[in-house]
């Protein structure tokens, strides 16, 4: 799989080259530049337009982050925000069951945090880095294990797109429709 590096200005490039077609670089692995936020992710749905057509709540959350001051959305309960996956798997008794997530969290010293709480202008100016996968095994015992993965561009867009859709501060996903 080839690098495809995602800058803190939302650009991309794809062997020191500037990714022209985001489409077919959906496959590729990324690894975030220092400095990436959640606002250099709106940069790059920006830059590539034809992003937003991966998942309906994008448009919606784009709107809402065009919205927010230009800087300084960011909030202090959190030192980061961390994209990560989580396996979990559960079985006996029963039917043997797998469900991979990439999801989203606010990061401090007590752990991880869902974002559905957190409005989007205390957010996008958050460090934004990759996670590890969560392997996470139920049964008689939980057991818990954590390693190093990749991310496609594809798998970045999807896991943000997901955790926005719920995210509290955001107007784009109403129940009452």
């Amino acid at each position: 799989m080839e690098g495809l590096i995602l800058a803190h200005d939302g650009t991309l490039r794809l062997n020191d080259t500037a990714a022209a077609d985001v489409i077919s670089c959906l496959r590729h692995k990324v690894v975030f530049e220092d400095g990436v936020t959640l606002r250099s992710v709106f940069s790059l749905f920006s830059t590539y337009p034809e992003t937003l057509r991966l998942n309906p709540f994008l448009q919606g959350a784009c709107d809402d982050a065009a919205a927010c001051k230009d800087s300084g959305c960011t909030t202090e309960e959190f030192t980061h925000l961390e994209l990560y996956r989580q396996l979990e798997m559960t079985g006996a008794p029963g039917t043997p069951e797998m469900n991979i997530h990439t999801l989203v969290r606010g990061i401090n010293d007590t752990g991880r945090h869902e974002l559905r709480f957190f409005r989007l202008d205390t957010l996008l100016d958050m460090p934004l880095l990759l996670g590890q996968m969560r392997h996470v095994l139920f049964g008689d015992r939980t057991s818990e294990l954590y390693c190093n993965t990749t991310f496609s561009l594809f798998e970045v867009i999807e896991g943000i797109a997901w955790e926005l859709s719920f995210q509290g501060g955001s107007l784009t996903c109403s129940l009452r429709r």
